[in-house]
Parts: structure tokens; C-alpha cells; sequence
């Protein structure tokens, strides 16, 4: 319920209690705006630890972090590596267009090899000004 095992804990009771403790979690994740940074990266790294561990899952959760990084952009950087390891490259529109403003090194970074990765692997995805 809390602490630094906070979300390996959500994980676990994920991987325990299947879609019903997704459903908990996201809706968390979603219904809570004043949740504090840590808190949202910590829900945020148990979803995708189980994206991949579960992809079975995924339908669920990348609903949810395409809303979250919507909402909360400087979140990006937390995601982007999952969706690059799980070849799913439908948040590729909205990196796409954060790339044109204004992004710390490393979350530039990331995003950049993100689209670039869609892009090479799919050339009839469109660029981000056709968008």
C-alpha cells in the first residue's frame, strides 16, 4: 500500500487478481489528477512491466498510457521504451507531434528512436506535419 515497493506491489496484485486489478490501477491512473509525479511514474512503470511480462494485457493498457502522456506529456520518456520493445507504435502520432516542441535531451532522445523505429519498419506511416 505503499513505499518504495509500491509498484512492484501493483504489479503483483495485477498478476494475482488479472483484468479486475488492471482495471483498479487505470482507473487510478486516470480518475486521479492530483496524483504526484512519483505516484503516476510508479503506476506507469507497473503497467508496463506487466504490458510486457502479460501481453495479453496490453489492449488495456495502452488506452491508458496514450491518455496519461496526453495529459501529462513530461511523462513520455517514462513510456516510450515500452512501446518501442513491444513493436506497437500507435502513440507514434502524439511523439510525432512532441517532437516539434520543446523536450529535455533525453526524452528527445527516446521519442526520436521511437518514431524513427515506427517509421523504418512502416514507410506508408505519415509524418508528423501530415498528421
Amino acid at each position: 500500500r505503499g513505499g518504495i515497493n509500491q509498484g512492484a506491489w501493483r504489479v503483483a496484485g495485477i498478476e494475482r487478481d488479472g483484468p479486475a486489478a488492471l482495471a483498479r490501477v487505470t482507473s487510478r491512473l486516470r480518475n486521479t489528477p492530483e496524483l504526484a509525479f512519483e505516484d503516476r511514474r510508479d503506476i506507469l512503470t507497473a503497467l508496463t512491466v506487466t504490458g510486457t511480462a502479460r501481453p495479453d494485457l496490453r489492449p488495456a493498457i495502452v488506452p491508458a498510457l496514450i491518455e496519461t502522456v496526453e495529459r501529462h506529456p513530461e511523462h513520455a520518456g517514462d513510456i516510450a521504451y515500452s512501446f518501442y520493445a513491444w513493436r506497437d507504435w500507435s502513440i507514434v502520432p502524439l511523439f510525432s507531434a512532441m517532437l516539434d516542441g520543446a523536450l529535455d535531451h533525453d526524452t528527445r532522445y527516446i521519442l526520436d528512436i521511437v518514431v524513427a523505429t515506427a517509421r523504418a519498419e512502416h514507410p506508408e506511416m505519415p509524418a508528423a506535419e501530415d498528421l
